[in-house]
């Protein structure tokens, strides 16, 4: 499996859901916010960074508030840009540094910082789901460690 050169727009609710439904071994980063909003675009321009270290663990896409509203008042996206990890269909806590949060609004931090706290989390879900994962998590994050300055 090849990683994905970068994240993915989602352009409707159905697009969502269905991702959200779809992977099951994954867990799904979503970006809420709006394109020509400078605080997205660097934002955008973080997971860019992190795609390629987080790609066999978490899938990166990017939904526009203004083209999909429907998840605005169920997710209280009121800021220019919020992230989400879904794993299996539910938000999963995430930790960049403030403690675990269901979503994390910007600034988001650099994007070592950020992987690490996507990477924890999907190990802390996986654990709680069976395990099977720990070990597969471990030893790409010790790789990348090693190849990513």
């Amino acid at each position: 499996m090849a990683p994905p050169a970068t994240p993915q727009a989602l352009a409707s609710a159905e697009q969502v859901d269905q991702t959200l439904l779809a992977e099951r071994d994954r867990a799904v980063l979503l970006r809420f916010g709006r394109r020509a909003d400078p605080t997205t675009a660097a934002a955008d321009v973080l997971l860019h960074e992190i795609a390629h270290e987080v790609w066999l663990y978490c899938m990166i896409y990017l939904v526009d508030i203004d083209d999909v509203p429907e998840f605005t008042a169920t997710h209280e996206l009121y800021d220019p840009c919020t992230v989400i990890v879904f794993y299996r269909n539910k938000p999963m806590p995430i930790d960049v540094g403030y403690g675990p949060e269901s979503k994390v609004t910007w600034p988001l931090p650099e994007s070592s910082t950020l992987a690490d706290a996507i990477a924890n989390a999907c190990e802390g879900e996986s654990e709680a789901h069976g395990g099977g994962r720990r070990g597969l998590l471990s030893a790409v994050q010790g790789l990348l460690q090693r190849i990513i300055p």
